[in-house]
Parts: structure tokens; sequence; C-alpha cells
């Protein structure tokens, strides 16, 4: 394929093509090879093949989706929408929001989640001076983001 691609559905379809050349370049090395070769090759990508099948067949067959399932995801959904949607609705402000999203996670982002992270990566090690750091971090982050939390609410409740 010589020609210059404009689009980028070209450039996608130019690229299958040249996969397809090569997958049939390929195959007409293995038909060429000796044909000890070839049985091997097709004995190995036959194997592969029965395995990925037996994957894939493991798969659906763990995550299947019962109806209860679909029930209980469509419900929360629900939930979750017209939660924020009467939230939305009932807040005179961004202002506000800002202020209660700032108050209780930006302290949880930018220190427990970080502190959190590294004791579970540590967590098979000794206690050392580090995860005594982490720990006291952690616990201070939760401590802080409850105390601002509720600071901002009792603000906002007094206006």
């Amino acid at each position: 394929i010589d020609h210059k691609s404009t689009s980028s559905d070209e450039k996608f379809f130019d690229a299958v093509s040249e996969g397809d050349d090569l997958y049939q370049s390929s195959k007409v090395r293995i038909e060429s090879s000796s044909s000890g070769t070839k049985s091997a090759l097709i004995k190995k990508s036959e194997e592969e093949e029965k395995e990925v099948k037996e994957i894939t067949e493991e798969f659906s067959e763990n995550h299947r989706t019962t109806f209860v399932d679909a029930v209980v995801h469509l419900m929360s959904t629900m939930f979750l929408v017209t939660g924020g949607y009467i939230f939305a609705v009932a807040v005179p402000g961004v202002g506000i929001v800002w202020s209660i999203c700032g108050s209780s996670m930006a302290l949880i982002i930018g220190f427990f989640i970080p502190s959190a992270c590294y004791l579970k990566i540590r967590s098979r090690k000794q206690l050392n001076p580090r995860s005594l750091g982490a720990w006291t971090l952690a616990i201070f982050s939760i401590f802080s983001s409850v105390i601002c939390t509720i600071h901002v609410l009792t603000d906002l409740s007094s206006e």
C-alpha cells in the first residue's frame, strides 16, 4: 500500500490491511518450511487456541449477569441520579458545593490516599519510622477532613 491516507478511517483500514498482508506472508513462510516444523507450529497454534477458548468460556461462565444483578444496578443508578438531581436543585449556588467538596475531599485526595497506598505497598514489611509517619498522616487527614466538613456545614447552616 503506497498511497497516502488522508482520513483516520483510511489510516485504520490501511493498518488492518497491512496486518492481513503480514498474516498472509507468515502463512506462506509456514507452508514453505519443512513438514516437521509445520506440524509443530500448527500443533502449538491449536493448543494456544484451545487455551484461549477455555479461558474465555471460564470467564463468561463466572461473570454472567443475573436478573437480580441488573435490577440492583438499575436501582442504585436511579438512586444516585435522583439524589444528585435533588442535591443540585436544593443548593442555591456552586460555591457551596465547592466548599463542601473542598473541605471533605481535598485532604483525603492529597494526604489520606497516598499514605494508604504506601501502607498497602509496605503491608508485609515490619513497622518502621516511615510507616509510622504514614499512619500518622492517614489518621490526621481523616480527622482534619471530618473537622473541616463539620466547620463548613455549620457555617452554611448559620447563613
